[in-house]
């Protein structure tokens, strides 16, 4: 409901740029169907237009397919519309009978609705609608509306409205945004944040004959992203202190391809990397349990369900570090626990199954001493 009006044509004519000869006309026959207005990749808004609504050629300031569209505002208006009292049009007698006739009288009747003829004499006698009673108070407005929130009753029927009405309030608080809109635009930011640093990485390329790490392109490479990312899954202590336990990954499904990349990069330089080995390793097993969290996610191949194991001192409210399990590609019903973890919100768990038998295999090298060394894990498996 108006009780008052916002001048929007004088606050936007500074800024737009007109367009013309998108309607028919005798010496110009054919119109626009349809109109398109989204923001571009660049941050600019535009519109595009086609001639047939069946057609999906979108058309640009250029008349041609997939060119950029018209730009309608040359700027951004500054601070807020302004305010025009509306014209309050009392009927006239003739029209004011018309509407509260012997035929309205008659159709109200038979819906059973003879309190509404009541209501209807009243708003069009005095060009007022009746408010039952405030929600919000005078000034009082939800971000992202307009006016006040007001009931409108006749008899048992109820309505809920906005009331537009004078209101001393500042350009900030009328252009506010509703709090769970803001929430959802910062958490986008934040994802389109993190594409664009990974689109921005480039490979460390380079002569054969010059070392990965000192080819000149080798300083923010994905390859050191990478070895970073090793690094910081094999030190417990100082990927509990980085930065990586942000809330980039609030409420995400996990896309479970990470950690594996993660995990076959290591062991493809672990392969490579030339060392003696000593004559005698010994090789030590021992069974522990650990619970399996179920969660369902979404993979190269399309829905998928993931086990994974909570790693121990990775807490962080209600999120803890999940490590996934994965099949071993010749030993049916063999899961091999990988060494990467990825963040995970314990309320999203579907399933969990209890005292699964894992079996760690250890190996130790023989120092010249005689004496072992501290050991590497190398599997830690669990059969299904």
């Amino acid at each position: 409901m108006l009780d008052v009006q916002h001048d929007w044509d004088s606050y936007c004519k500074p800024c737009i740029n007109k367009i013309a000869g998108y309607t028919n006309s005798p010496t110009d026959p054919v119109a626009v169907r349809e109109f398109r207005i989204v923001r571009g990749d660049d941050g600019i808004v535009g519109l595009s237009w086609k001639t047939k609504a069946e057609s999906g050629l979108w058309c640009g300031v250029e008349g041609k397919p997939d060119t950029p569209g018209f730009v309608m505002l040359k700027g951004r208006p500054r601070g807020m519309p302004v305010e025009i009292d509306p014209k309050k049009h009392v009927l006239e007698k003739k029209y004011f009978n018309q509407l509260i006739g012997q035929k309205m009288t008659t159709c109200l009747l038979s819906e059973v609705a003879k309190e509404a003829r009541a209501w209807l004499q009243s708003a069009a006698k005095h060009g007022i609608i009746p408010v039952h009673r405030r929600i919000e108070a005078r000034g009082e407005i939800t971000p992202g509306e307009l006016g006040s929130r007001v009931e409108l009753k006749c008899d048992d029927i109820t309505a809920v409205v906005q009331l537009i009405q004078h209101n001393e309030e500042t350009a900030d608080h009328f252009w506010s945004w509703p709090a769970e809109i803001a929430r959802v635009l910062k958490k986008g930011n934040q994802a389109a944040e993190a594409r664009s640093a990974r689109h921005r990485l480039h490979p460390a390329f380079g002569y054969a004959s010059i070392p990965i790490r000192r080819r000149p392109t080798w300083a923010a490479s994905a390859a050191q992203a990478i070895q970073e990312e090793i690094k910081q899954e094999s030190d417990p202590e100082s990927s509990a202190e980085s930065s990586a336990d942000s809330e980039e990954e609030e409420g995400e499904i996990i896309v479970n391809n990470r950690s594996r990349m993660v995990v076959a990069q290591a062991e493809r330089e672990t392969n490579t990397r030339q060392r003696v080995v000593p004559a005698v390793q010994p090789v030590i097993t021992k069974e522990e349990t650990h619970d399996v969290k179920a969660v369902f996610g979404l993979g190269q191949r399309g829905a998928e369900v993931w086990f994974g194991v909570v790693a121990k001192g990775k807490h962080k409210g209600s999120k803890v570090r999940l490590q996934f399990m994965q099949e071993v590609e010749g030993q049916p019903g063999m899961y091999l626990l990988l060494k990467g973890s990825e963040l995970y919100d314990e309320s999203l768990f579907e399933h969990t199954l209890p005292n699964v038998v894992f079996v760690q295999t250890r190996v130790h090298k023989v120092a010249r001493n005689g004496r072992l060394t501290a050991g590497k894990n190398t599997k830690t498996m669990a059969k299904a």
